[in-house]
């Protein structure tokens, strides 16, 4: 079904329509929906957000996506993502997600949100060879961020609200590839001795101590 038939179907259940134009589609549902029987394949940026989203599957034929927010819903499988080969942001935050596995496959990727979510390992974020841009704050599940130490073109990670204590792989990959201009370790457990080793590499980093809820 073409783009006449899917604003026909946003328009008949409880959806604030901001953008249908045939290569942007940008929704907030007050219910959960499925797209599959509708195509995607020229779209190239996706947002269905704050909504009780559960299922991105119909997702798997839109071959020129290159812009995916999905924050604020309730999916928890983005397996899907393996298949969307030339997305170049992605923001699943405040979702269901506890697997990232896939996204070691998303290549192309150059802006990544995962804020919020129930994950331990960022591993697969090793391969994202184009990333830029990372955020994971109030991901509390993680401590380990020596994948990070691999990405050559990262420029500004935010790991604010987190247990991470040790930046080393911050400063291995600024001395290694100099581009990283800003980290964001706000109430985090980072020490003050390895926040003065990455400013001598010209990283900005903000390092304010908050209260802000419980750690969990």
């Amino acid at each position: 079904m073409g783009i006449s038939e899917l604003v026909s179907y946003l328009q008949s259940i409880p959806c604030s329509i901001r953008v249908v134009d045939g290569i942007r589609l940008i929704v907030k549902c007050d219910v959960d929906i499925d797209l599959s029987r509708f195509d995607l394949s020229n779209f190239r940026e996706i947002r269905i957000v704050e909504s009780p989203l559960s299922n991105i599957d119909f997702l798997r034929g839109a071959h020129n996506l290159r812009i995916l927010d999905i924050h604020s819903t309730c999916v928890r499988d983005i397996s899907v993502i393996r298949y969307l080969r030339n997305i170049e942001y992605l923001d699943i935050s405040l979702t269901l997600v506890e697997d990232i596995s896939a996204l070691s496959e998303a290549e192309s990727l150059r802006e990544l949100h995962l804020v919020g979510l129930n994950i331990r390992s960022v591993e697969p974020i090793r391969s994202l060879k184009k990333l830029r841009r990372l955020s994971l704050d109030f991901c509390y599940g993680v401590r380990d961020i020596s994948p990070l130490a691999d990405l050559p073109e990262l420029e500004y990670l935010s790991i604010a609200h987190t247990n991470v204590d040790n930046i080393d792989p911050l400063i291995e990959n600024a001395k290694k590839y100099g581009k990283l201009r800003f980290v964001n370790v706000t109430d985090s457990l980072v020490g003050t001795e390895s926040i003065t080793e990455l400013l001598r590499y010209g990283v900005h980093v903000e390092f304010r101590k908050e209260e802000f809820g419980p750690r969990l």
